[in-house]
């Protein structure tokens, strides 16, 4: 009590607001600072046990305008409980003391109950020594547990640390020295809470970053997002689009619930314009290219990662022909907009559930899109629409499963509703985990993570030349070595599962062994082959494979 503040504090008020420091009419509280008196214990006088004379403080603050007045003001915002207190010398539930015969307290107690008029129960808490000003977080001492009599127990000054999420942290402020010994005492004060900061901070634990916050006036992301996409003039006046702050922060929380938040990443860099395209590169690096290195015709920005290229151009037009009941359709009239920023912001519905597909399916396009981007800038490989499709169905097809199967307990109803209306997807019946693909979309649920082949697709046949990398390869063939590939991983897999119900797995190490005593190496793929099949290793993928150059 003594160590509280006169000014700007809350327990402390006239009126229902507290004494000003200053900024405000009539407000006296840094003058006073100057002359020292801005705590209880300026104006309490501990040995007499009530406040002190009139005359002594009129003296100190003597160059002061109506001191007499206003220390009769301030007498009256503090609490009666808190006169009685200190006047009786009670403690309070709560406070932290230590024992009056350790000046370097090893333990210290929180006051937990009255026992009797002069006893206090309390629990103790293990002090760690160090030289510092703020100590190590303190421990939790059962055994010490007890009552102490009030004449052997002084006051000391203990930090709660707000970082902890479970449980109390307590830290200790120089506990050699009485609280009002201190300048200032950090369990008193706070960081407040202000424009964008939103919790009061204690002093140890306010940062640059609670200071930039406390200082900046927040900002309401709808409209400065909506502003930003308005400048870009991506969205025509046509689109319709409701960007609201209610808007806003449902198309914000659907993204939350996706099954693959790699997938609401991409979306949401989307959703802010940082995307970085070479577009957005240009713009705020020295860079000046901005050409789309797929197309090489026109400028790299987000509507034209979207829809404009050629490859996207061609996948949205394939996806139309899916069927009338798919997300995202082509015909829709906020088509564009929806692909975009989202159907909710589009204002093509208004319920999270209702826009939860089509999230779904922007994230798996984004996820196949930008992979496919990646592939052209680090290895001069151009993909093709059907590559972009056959990724954007291995994106969907583990994104939709994963969420089937997480959901099977308790969020079924929400995915019969969020897909119920787009049958030329997905086919969901009311029991759980029953559903299946549409056949419109041809996904091969037992072995394909690509759509089956559509008429007059030769496998044989190579792209363009235009499609054709650098280095001569292209999609089809590094489809057929990845193909490839993945059966001789397989059949290693069966080859340690084999060897792996052999009883004797000990003889190939020795029969290798041998061999090299003797002067007979065996080959060093059959060596490689019997000693990881012995050894259980994962690595005969590699020995397998051989010299067949493994695409990323």
């Amino acid at each position: 009590i003594l160590g509280q503040s006169l000014f700007g504090n809350a327990k402390i008020h006239r009126n229902g607001y507290p004494l000003p420091w200053q900024g405000e009419q009539g407000a006296f509280g840094r003058q006073w600072l100057k002359c020292g008196v801005y705590r209880v214990a300026d104006l309490w006088d501990e040995e007499k046990g009530e406040w002190k004379e009139d005359a002594q403080l009129e003296a100190v603050l003597r160059h002061q305008a109506d001191r007499k007045q206003r220390l009769d003001q301030v007498r009256k915002a503090i609490l009666e409980t808190w006169k009685q207190r200190l006047s009786h010398n009670w403690r309070t539930k709560g406070e932290w003391v230590a024992l009056n015969s350790e000046e370097l307290p090893e333990a210290l107690f929180r006051i937990k109950a009255q026992d009797q008029e002069d006893w206090y129960w309390v629990e103790g808490w293990e002090v760690t020594q160090t030289d510092e000003a703020l100590g190590q977080p303190l421990k939790r001492q059962e055994q010490r547990d007890g009552v102490i009599h009030k004449d052997n127990m002084r006051s000391v000054v203990v930090v709660r640390d707000k970082r902890q999420k479970k449980g109390d942290s307590f830290r200790p402020f120089k506990i050699r020295q009485h609280p009002l010994q201190i300048p200032w005492d950090p369990s008193v004060w706070e960081w407040k809470a202000t424009n964008s900061q939103r919790c009061a901070t204690p002093p140890h634990q306010t940062t640059t970053k609670v200071i930039y916050r406390s200082l900046n006036t927040p900002t309401d992301m709808a409209d400065e997002m909506k502003e930003r996409w308005r400048k870009k003039g991506w969205l025509q006046q046509e689109d319709g689009v409701s960007w609201t702050q209610q808007t806003w922060e449902k198309a914000c929380t659907l993204l939350t619930r996706l099954p693959d938040q790699k997938q609401a990443g991409g979306l949401w860099l989307n959703l802010q314009l940082a995307v970085p395209t070479y577009q957005w590169m240009a713009a705020y690096s020295a860079a000046t290219d901005t050409l789309c290195k797929a197309c090489g015709q026109k400028e790299e920005t987000i509507p034209h990662l979207w829809l404009d290229c050629d490859s996207q151009r061609l996948f949205w037009e394939w996806w139309g022909t899916v069927g009338d009941k798919v997300p995202l359709h082509p015909e829709s009239p906020k088509h564009r907009a929806e692909v975009l920023v989202g159907q909710i912001l589009a204002g093509g519905v208004s319920r999270p559930v209702q826009a939860y597909a089509g999230d779904m399916i922007g994230g798996a396009f984004w996820m196949a899109m930008w992979a496919m981007r990646g592939r052209l800038l680090m290895e001069g490989v151009k993909g093709s629409a059907k590559t972009l499709q056959h990724w954007f169905l291995r994106k969907l097809k583990a994104a939709v499963t994963t969420d089937m199967q997480r959901k099977q307990k308790g969020g079924w109803p929400f995915l019969r509703e969020a897909w119920g209306g787009y049958v030329d997807v997905l086919q969901m019946e009311i029991e759980p985990d029953r559903w299946e693909w549409s056949d419109g979309l041809c996904i091969n649920k037992d072995a394909g993570d690509s759509p089956d082949q559509g008429e007059g697709d030769s496998p044989q046949a190579p792209p363009d030349e235009s499609e054709q990398p650098e280095n001569g390869t292209y999609d089809g063939q590094q489809e057929e070595e990845m193909s490839v590939e993945v059966e001789q991983m397989e059949s290693g897999t069966q080859d340690r599962q084999q060897a792996a119900e052999r009883p004797d797995r000990g003889g190939i190490q020795e029969d290798v062994t041998q061999d090299r005593e003797q002067g007979n190496e065996r080959p060093e793929r059959e060596t490689a082959q019997a000693v990881s099949t012995e050894e259980g290793s994962e690595f005969q993928e590699w020995t397998d494979v051989g010299e067949v150059d493994r695409p990323c």
